[in-house]
């Protein structure tokens, strides 16, 4: 069974963009706000 994490969960959010080896990520995100 699969489980989705959503980005709005604080945790899940912080995992994603918070990563500091892919600073592109953020950046991208914060760009397209």
């Amino acid at each position: 069974m699969t489980y989705l994490l959503s980005p709005k969960v604080d945790f899940v959010f912080k995992r994603i963009f918070g990563n500091e080896k892919h600073p592109d990520i953020l950046i991208s995100f914060l760009n397209a706000v």
